[in-house]
């Protein structure tokens, strides 16, 4: 066995270990790392045992919950909007299995997804606290920097793109780089307000996930990452929080930031960049993106109730002419996750979609107002990244048939944490019980 798969071993003991007997949020950054370091797909996985590590990490999340039951009973998932919705969501793909167009791929694809889903509800559990949310990035950042590191020693290797090294439910480019795309602002949002040490661990992070998304060449990444980075250093320079010397900070991390861009940054990039002007596909598909689209409404039109997972790969030959088939196997995709909701759940799927997603950013929104009226600054900026990163990576996902995935679901969880740890739960120990409604505008609780 390998050094490397003897690291996997050791790591990925001491985390359930620990998960069980004193620090149970281990859990989840234990299946976190295994998502990252996806051993299936690298070399020194071939000497692990064959078992499925996530499956054994989802069954030692479920055991570690109702170990630590009475510690995480008050975290509840019908307190918090966007749980609700994403049960909702979960439900919605249960039901249209008996009419999915093609039934092994949604059983498949469904499987998956339920498991994704009581993996995030069980992190809600578990992450009960602003330390223990930050922690959880923090080995997201850790891990998407690995990413960056195999995606250095790999090198591009199709079409001037880096394909294969991403997590389970994202081994291609788009995919991979999607994943990286929340780690830029909240990379930014930590080296502008943390420490000097804080500051250099970013900065070597960075390095690796900057030069990962360069090898990866996604536009639909590129424009999720300049919307986010946008938001997030918006907030910092005028934010009514600020720390002294924050903005001699920003100014710091763009110079730095577009610096170590234009210098990692190399032609086969700055040529694909400049494709996003036109709104066509690649070339050797020989179609538009925006054509998918359209069609996605004469299939849906037809469908009305959804085609269920992969509906509109299967479909597509009978939606499609033949210049947009060209060189396709079987089918294709319709390049966006809003579209992708519509054909595979229907109007009532897309309107579930965007209830979880208007309901995430309210949350978010209500936390960040109670945290100004408290004055505290850590979790604040803590939560300006994770919003910044969520609408960016909505914007990336327009582009590409994300819909399902873990990064996407992630992000939502860690927004329902804030709210429950910000809102929830200092007014159900103010109160003794009973959660209201909180009303926009105005902020509920007072503590941490």
């Amino acid at each position: 066995m390998s050094l490397s798969a003897l690291g996997f071993i050791a790591i990925y003991a001491a985390g359930l270990w620990s998960a069980f007997f004193n620090f149970a949020p281990a859990a989840f950054l234990t299946y976190q790392f295994v998502y990252m370091a996806n051993p299936a797909k690298r070399w020194w996985g071939a000497t692990l045992p064959e078992v499925s590590w996530s499956l054994l990490t989802v069954v030692a999340i479920a055991a570690v919950t109702v170990v630590h039951h009475q510690s995480t009973s008050l975290n509840r998932l019908r307190d918090v909007a966007p749980m609700k919705w994403m049960i909702a969501i979960l439900a919605l793909n249960i039901a249209l299995t008996p009419i999915a167009v093609s039934p092994v791929d949604h059983q498949r694809i469904l499987i998956e997804f339920i498991k994704l889903v009581i993996i995030v509800a069980m992190a809600y559990k578990v992450l009960d606290s602003a330390k223990r949310i930050e922690i959880s990035l923090w080995a997201y950042l850790i891990g998407a920097a690995y990413l960056g590191f195999v995606a250095h020693g790999r090198g591009r290797n199709s079409g001037g793109r880096l394909e294969g090294i991403g997590p389970v439910d994202s081994p291609d480019a788009n995919g991979t780089a999607t994943v990286l795309v929340p780690a830029i602002p909240i990379l930014i949002a930590l080296f502008c307000t943390g420490s000097l040490r804080v500051k250099v661990a970013v900065a070597l992070l960075g390095v690796w996930i900057v030069n990962a998304l360069v090898l990866l060449n996604s536009r639909g990444a590129f424009l999720g990452i300049c919307v986010a980075a946008a938001m997030v250093m918006f907030a910092l320079m005028f934010s009514k929080l600020q720390r002294a010397g924050q903005r001699a900070s920003v100014i710091l991390s763009i110079v730095l930031g577009l610096s170590g861009a234009l210098y990692l940054a190399d032609d086969a990039f700055w040529e694909r960049m400049q494709t996003l002007e036109s709104m066509e596909d690649d070339p050797e598909n020989g179609a538009k993106r925006v054509s998918f689209w359209f069609k996605s409404f004469e299939i849906v039109s037809d469908y009305p109730l959804g085609a269920g997972a992969q509906g509109f790969h299967a479909l597509s030959p009978f939606y499609l002419d033949d210049e947009s088939l060209a060189g396709a196997t079987s089918g294709r995709s319709v390049h966006s996750s809003w579209f992708q909701a519509l054909v595979e759940t229907g109007y009532l799927g897309l309107a579930l979609l965007f209830g979880m997603c208007m309901s995430t950013n309210r949350v978010l929104k209500i936390s960040l107002r109670t945290l100004v009226e408290r004055r505290e600054e850590r979790t604040y900026w803590m939560v300006v990244a994770v919003r910044a990163g969520f609408i960016g990576y909505l914007c990336s996902i327009t582009f590409m048939d994300r819909y399902r995935a873990e990064i996407f679901y992630w992000l939502v969880m860690y927004s329902a944490c804030i709210y429950n740890v910000v809102c929830v739960r200092p007014m159900s120990e103010s109160s003794g019980g009973g959660i209201p409604e909180p009303q926009e505008g105005k902020p509920i609780g007072h503590s941490l």
